[in-house]
């Protein structure tokens, strides 16, 4: 009987541990800039119930055909469009494309009051005029050529943060682990000790 209850409590541990994250941010605007002068569009940047996502948007005339995006706590480690992360390819001109990413796989530390999260966001454009061009959102150099990184800081009390029953999960857990480990006694090995 034992034996066949555990993979149910393990199961609804892993359903409890499942995070929820309330938050609600505002957005945040930069403009993606091709072949290093012209105004292609927008990248956005919003947070909400603990989602990032990151939108390119092109204007006149310009249309995106793949999309490379970097969200991390510290700086980007490349300038390398390929080596960034998310990417979206054979978008095939579309005027828009969004990357979406859950807070809990980024999980930045709150420190002296605030988070601040690296955004590195790169795109393949085009345009009758103009032709293909790279872009990035505009902000500041990442390790030489034209490549570009921007920031944003979120206040602490608006970071998401574990919901309280996801807090209880873990302490239950903990405490059913304890005792699974007593009932059981198991060796440091995992062999069962003899009575």
């Amino acid at each position: 009987m034992k034996k066949v209850l555990w993979p149910f409590v393990v199961s609804v541990i892993v359903i409890l541990l499942l995070p929820i994250i309330p938050v609600k941010s505002d957005n945040w605007t930069v403009k993606l800039v091709a072949g290093q002068t012209m105004d292609a569009g927008t990248v956005t940047i919003n947070i909400e119930d603990g989602i990032i996502e990151v939108t390119f948007e092109t204007k006149d005339g310009w249309v995106l055909h793949e999309t490379h995006v970097y969200v991390g706590c510290v700086k980007p480690p490349t300038h390398s469009p390929g080596g960034l992360g998310s990417t979206h390819e054979d978008l095939g001109g579309v005027t828009t494309d969004t990357h979406t990413f859950s807070w809990v796989d980024i999980a930045c530390e709150c420190i002296e009051g605030s988070v601040t999260l690296y955004f590195a966001t790169h795109a393949v454009v085009s345009h009758n005029t103009y032709g293909s061009q790279t872009a990035w959102g505009e902000g500041e150099e990442i390790n030489g050529g034209w490549a570009m990184y921007f920031t944003i800081t979120i206040p602490c009390n608006q970071v998401p943060e574990l919901p309280l029953g996801t807090i209880m999960a873990l302490g239950s857990t903990m405490v059913a682990l304890i005792l699974f480990a007593r009932v059981t006694k198991f060796r440091a090995s995992g062999v069962p000790l003899s009575p």
